[in-house]
């Protein structure tokens, strides 16, 4: 839009933008949310002989690579989630890749949908104070003087609104996910 309105060397109404929601660190994300799935550090051992045993460290082993195929899918699911201006669902990233790995949270698809959104959100927010989303404006339509960039901040004070709303829409839902969870995992 702001492109048809350079053309014709006009001013464009609009301002572009876009809320950027990937956390900085995103190394410490991914770890964040292989830990709250409850992933822990276990190495292959090739040498336990009771079978048993051995057959419960395969499953481990197992649960763990799912958990951190999970985890890393979690920065996919951050890039979605900017791209749609909201949460996505389980079609947005694609069932087959989430039901693949998603066996970790039980047998019920959407459910395990539900606590896996609930664990990024947890995990975006527990990297440190809370961040507000960063307002990146298209560098073509940069206003040149404060006056002029006002209606700029007004966009982005409109946008921080609407997430803290859709924030504690969803806090029924976090908290339906963390008692899932919890009972799930004994935390």
């Amino acid at each position: 839009m702001g492109a048809f309105y350079r053309a014709f060397g006009e001013k464009s109404p609009v301002t572009p933008q876009r809320v950027c929601l990937m956390p900085v660190d995103r190394e410490s994300f991914v770890a964040a949310v292989y830990n709250a799935l409850g992933g822990t550090r276990e190495q292959w051992n090739p040498y336990i002989s009771d079978e048993k045993e051995a057959e419960a460290h395969r499953g481990r082993m197992d649960a763990n690579r799912a958990r951190a195929s999970l985890a890393h899918i979690a920065l996919e699911y951050v890039q979605l989630e900017e791209a749609l201006d909201r949460k996505p669902d389980l079609k947005d990233l694609g069932r087959g890749k989430f039901e693949h790995r998603a066996w970790v949270f039980g047998d019920d698809s959407e459910e395990a949908w539900r606590s896996y959104a609930v664990v990024i959100a947890e995990a975006r927010h527990s990297l440190g104070p809370e961040r507000k989303p960063t307002i990146i404006l298209d560098s073509h339509d940069r206003s040149s003087s404060v006056s002029e960039s006002q209606p700029a901040t007004n966009i982005a004070s409109a946008e921080e609104n609407e997430l803290e709303r859709k924030s504690e829409r969803s806090e029924q839902e976090k908290e339906a996910g963390r008692s899932w969870f919890k009972r799930l995992t004994g935390r």
